[in-house]
Parts: C-alpha cells; structure tokens; sequence
C-alpha cells in the first residue's frame, strides 16, 4: 500500500470538532508541564543515573 501523504485537520469526537493540530500541541504543552512537576526522566533499562 503507498502512503499518500493525507495530514489530519480536524478530528471529530462525540460530535465535537476539534483541530487537531492545536489538540496535540495542547497535549505536548500538558504533559511537558506534568513532566516538569514531578521532575520526570527516562532512563534506559540496564542503565544506572
């Protein structure tokens, strides 16, 4: 199957439009800030800090 280059705009949910361009970078926004709350990292399994 070839990729046909589509970009999602919008995203409909329980009949409310949403862009869902802002929505993600709403929720990158969100979880940056969460992130930073409660001083979050990733560390790789088998790596010690």
């Amino acid at each position: 199957m070839k990729w046909l280059g589509l970009v999602v705009n919008i995203t409909i949910k329980d009949g409310i439009i949403y862009n869902a361009k802002q929505l993600l970078a709403d929720v990158i926004r969100i979880m940056d800030i969460a992130k930073e709350a409660e001083n979050f990292s990733i560390v790789q399994p088998g790596m010690k800090n």
